[in-house]
């Protein structure tokens, strides 16, 4: 509360950033980090209500916009309302592409896709699978490795013809990440229960063409 208050009282004083990057965007992160906590424990009234906090209290960047919708969209998969999951995903999406952050417009379309998957929709697995493949092909272009493993891994999981190859292109990437890890987080990874059991071992690099 001390550092709420605190931080209140700086933004007041000070201009604001227009990337987040000042006392008002990190009050912004606090409030969705503990909205993110909070779904992780499956407290969903109280995510919604730290998130609904950081919209008043603070002048959220575009960057926290972005991030505010994508924990929104989590929120609400686990209420089991993933319609509403795909408006904020979108609203996300369209963010991102506003102001050309590439990073957060494949995350965006991550999240707007497995959004549409849980929707089940007839039209909404084709314009997933579209989505990952367009994030997948630009992570793999730029070495976003963080995002290409999981984009690979969802591609994989639809079950299309191709379920194997996506699997090795999400071993590659997960191998991108290990080596520019370190040793402890390696371990950690290697018994992390989130973690697929297939992407655990690292071994030779696959083919990246998507």
């Amino acid at each position: 509360v001390a550092l709420g208050r605190l931080a209140m009282h700086v933004t007041k004083t000070m201009p604001v950033d227009p990337d987040g990057i000042d006392a008002d965007g990190a009050l912004h992160d606090t409030f969705l980090g503990m909205a993110a906590d909070a779904v992780g424990c499956g407290r969903t009234d109280e995510a919604h209500r730290l998130i609904a906090v950081a919209a008043e209290r603070c002048v959220a960047s575009w960057h926290g916009r972005v991030r505010a919708c994508w924990l929104t969209a989590e929120v609400c998969l686990a209420d089991h309302r993933p319609d509403r999951a795909v408006q904020v995903a979108e609203e996300a999406v369209r963010e991102a592409q506003r102001v050309g952050a590439l990073r957060h417009i494949v995350k965006s379309q991550m999240v707007m896709a497995v959004s549409l998957l849980a929707e089940g929709t007839q039209s909404g697995r084709p314009r997933a699978a579209g989505l990952l493949k367009a994030g997948l092909a630009t992570s793999l272009d730029r070495g976003f490795w963080p995002l290409a493993w999981p984009t690979a891994l969802l591609l994989a999981d639809i079950g299309s013809k191709s379920t194997e190859r996506y699997l090795g292109l999400a071993q590659h990437a997960l191998n991108c990440v290990f080596r520019r890890s370190d040793a402890r987080s390696r371990a950690l990874a290697q018994v992390s229960p989130w973690m697929s059991v297939a992407l655990r071992r690292t071994g030779e690099d696959a083919a990246t063409d998507v």
